[in-house]
Parts: structure tokens; C-alpha cells; sequence
């Protein structure tokens, strides 16, 4: 039985960790992506651009509090202070969210702008 037990928490733990590494490539992929669509065009069209779900997109400027996040998303989002994003106003923060859960987020250096949206929900820009 402390076998069965021991081999289960072994894969538990193996998979959580190839999930986190996963996670953290698939943030790193993102901001890459958007970090060139704002290079080439200054604008991206984010319904088009990935192909993951979400519901909701937010940009949050640098130094905005964990508070305002959680405030502005409408449920707390457990890894808010983990993104650094309320102590540095060197990136902004994009925050994809589907059904109340964040799906995906991505940093974004303001030297390339401020993301701000357009007269199309899905369409932002860099000014």
C-alpha cells in the first residue's frame, strides 16, 4: 500500500512539474508573439493571432496593485503578485481570462508601446 501511495505521489508531483515548465514556455511563446506583432504592424488582432480560448482580455499598466487586478478581473487571481507587475512599471501586463479563470497572460516591455484597444474588441494597437 505504501508503495501504490509513494509511486502516486511521484507521478502527481512529475506531472505538476511537466505542467508549470509547460505553462512557463507557453508564457514565454506569448509574449515572443506579441512582442513581434507589435515590432512588424503595432497592431494585433488577438481573436486571429492565437489560437487558444478565452473570453475576456485585460491590459494592466505597469505598477498596477495585485488589488486592482483581482478588482478589475472579478475574482482573484491567485498569481497576480507572482507576475511583478505591481512593483515595475517596465512592462505591461495581458491577462487572457475564459470563464473566470486566467488561461494565459503575457508581459510585455513598454518600449514597445502602450497596448490600448481599438474600435474592434478583439484588435489592439501599441501607441
Amino acid at each position: 500500500m505504501r508503495r501504490i501511495l509513494f509511486v502516486t505521489m511521484l507521478l502527481l508531483l512529475a506531472i505538476f512539474a511537466i505542467d508549470q515548465g509547460l505553462s512557463e514556455k507557453n508564457k514565454l511563446f506569448l509574449e515572443k508573439q506579441i512582442i513581434a506583432e507589435a515590432q512588424e504592424s503595432h497592431i494585433i488582432d488577438f481573436d486571429q493571432a492565437f489560437d487558444f480560448k478565452w473570453d475576456n482580455l485585460y491590459v494592466f499598466p505597469g505598477n498596477t496593485s495585485v488589488k486592482e487586478i483581482n478588482k478589475t478581473l472579478g475574482f482573484v487571481w491567485p498569481n497576480a503578485s507572482s507576475t511583478g507587475i505591481s512593483k515595475s512599471d517596465s512592462h505591461q501586463l495581458i491577462v487572457f481570462v475564459k470563464d473566470n479563470t486566467v488561461t494565459r497572460y503575457a508581459k510585455v516591455p513598454s518600449q514597445y508601446g502602450t497596448l490600448t484597444p481599438t474600435d474592434d474588441e478583439d484588435v489592439y494597437k501599441f501607441t
